[in-house]
């Protein structure tokens, strides 16, 4: 009888010791929000996340890519305050001094970043009454170093887009 306790005795504390681990895992899980912190916490679903993490940066660029215009700077476009999306390539960048044509539409803002790709310059423009503009420019003769200098004078562009 006493080796049989003592062999009862050591089942409940591997059972124990296996409860408090996964007590801690599920603790874990619970303070960080994540139902899986390593491939081998769930090894048949790391596939499945691994995708979603993929259509999420998909996603992200699409949205970042949207241009997004609503409120005050919509109303001046289009006469509503409703949100609605500028395509990229239909916005064009002019210096301050620079006549806007009457069929256009004038927002002040800075150039926060220029990156030159090639066959298109890229720009990021924070709008001066809120809101960032993606502006896609082919390179038709804009070169790398033309890039650098405009680069020399954030703060001095303003976009322009065309209604």
């Amino acid at each position: 009888m006493i080796q049989n306790s003592g062999a009862v005795s050591q089942q409940f504390l591997t059972n124990l010791q296996l409860l408090q681990q996964q007590m801690a895992a599920t603790q874990q899980q619970i303070s960080s929000g994540n139902k899986i912190s390593q491939a081998s916490d769930a090894p048949n679903s790391v596939g499945d996340v691994l995708q979603l993490e993929s259509d999420l940066g998909r996603v992200n660029q699409v949205t970042s890519n949207l241009n997004l215009v609503s409120g005050e700077v919509a109303k001046r476009i289009t006469g509503s305050e409703s949100t609605f999306s500028i395509r990229p390539e239909k916005i064009h960048l002019a210096a301050p001094d620079e006549n806007v044509e009457s069929d256009m539409f004038c927002a002040d803002g800075k150039v926060r970043d220029v990156i030159y790709l090639g066959l298109y310059t890229r720009y990021l423009v924070e709008l001066e009454n809120g809101g960032d503009l993606v502006v896609v420019e082919q390179n038709l003769k804009t070169t790398s170093m033309d890039v650098m200098k405009i680069k020399s004078m954030f703060g001095n562009l303003l976009p322009m887009v065309q209604i």
